[in-house]
């Protein structure tokens, strides 16, 4: 059986770069995970806080075949990690710590991105 996901984490930064990865593991990760804000096309508005690691060291396959071994930090690390879960049947709700940050996009700019001054 093959598990295959395609992403693109440069879309954030405006240079697409579509990556397909089959048989995805991660081989290590930083012990600590940062806490960042999530939304998935899976359930499209909504939005919540969720621990990645920051830094992970991936092995995968690519759709010629070709082993590849990598490290990818940041939203690179996070999105893999991401569409990793997917292929367990894993949302970013399942991995959330506390649902107190979940909010539909609207909220999440009015109140997260830019809470109001007192």
């Amino acid at each position: 059986m093959w598990r295959v996901f395609v992403m693109d984490a440069g879309w954030k930064g405006g240079t697409p770069t579509p990556m397909a990865m089959i048989n995805p593991t991660i081989m290590a990760a930083e012990r600590v995970p940062e806490l960042a804000e999530e939304g998935c096309l899976s359930i499209p508005g909504l939005r919540g806080v969720v621990p990645r690691h920051q830094r992970i060291k991936v092995r995968a396959r690519q759709p010629d075949g070709e082993a590849v071994s990598f490290t990818a930090d940041g939203f690179h690390a996070r999105v893999i990690q991401h569409e990793l879960d997917h292929l367990d049947g894993i949302v970013f709700l399942d991995r959330m710590t506390s649902m107190a940050s979940i909010a539909y996009d609207e909220e999440w700019v009015e109140h997260v991105l830019q809470p109001e001054e007192e």
